[in-house]
């Protein structure tokens, strides 16, 4: 005759009498294993409670006749599930801090010319710079014309009354002109513009006046050129 076997699970033994009051049991202990006894029966004998299967706080609770198994509360890591579908995208969140500064990035390429910009007021004169060195000697100019030549009269006029005036011909320049007395001093011996005696400037002059101190004999000359 087969012997079956049964396990029965008597339940979780919250706790045993022992003399003098009672102690409860750690089930599961601290890290989560569950112990067990699982009765094994008697050799060759037809044991009922053979399988049956109690909750111990230790395998060290076991009788004779059974077997310490343990196992942990904590089943084992089934398989990954299947990659479940994109949920929708959620609200922006709050701007972060700035970052710092990268790196600088390389040159790019020159850009196009601008357009030629309107021409900028002129600048102020600039310091006056160090005198060059002294240039080449030119070739030398040709000859002018001759110039007219150019004949000089002289006219003397004599007077014994102080004042004498001695006068060029029309055409002529007066160029000088000068006095002579032998009798005291000159009071005067200058240019005239008319036979007034009116004193001559620059090219006005068309005679010289020559007058002694005293009124005494005087010689007047006057230089001209034609």
């Amino acid at each position: 005759m087969k012997t079956r076997t049964r396990i029965t699970l008597a339940g979780l033994v919250l706790g045993a009498t022992l003399a003098g009051g009672v102690a409860w049991a750690t089930i599961p202990s601290v890290n989560g294993t569950i112990h067990g006894c699982y009765t094994t029966g008697r050799t060759g004998v037809d044991d009922p409670n053979k399988g049956q299967l109690r909750v111990v706080d230790s395998a060290s609770d076991c009788k004779n006749n059974e077997t310490a198994i343990s196992w942990n509360e904590k089943g084992v890591p089934g398989a990954a599930g299947a990659t479940g579908p994109a949920g929708a995208k959620g609200d922006a969140g709050p701007q972060g801090p700035q970052g710092p500064q990268g790196p600088a990035g390389d040159q790019g390429p020159a850009g196009p010319a601008g357009a030629v910009g309107d021409a900028g007021p002129a600048g102020p004169p600039g310091a006056a710079g160090a005198q060059g060195p002294k240039g080449d000697q030119g070739p030398q100019g040709t000859a002018g014309a001759d110039g007219a030549a150019t004949t000089y009269n002289y006219r003397r006029v004599f007077s014994a009354s102080g004042s004498a005036f001695a006068f060029c011909q029309p055409g002529e320049k007066v160029t000088g002109g000068g006095a002579f007395t032998d009798a005291g001093g000159l009071r005067t011996s200058i240019p005239i513009a008319d036979a007034t005696g009116l004193l001559a400037f620059q090219t006005t002059a068309v005679g010289w006046q020559a007058t002694a101190e005293d009124f005494g004999p005087v010689l007047a000359l006057v230089i001209c050129a034609s």
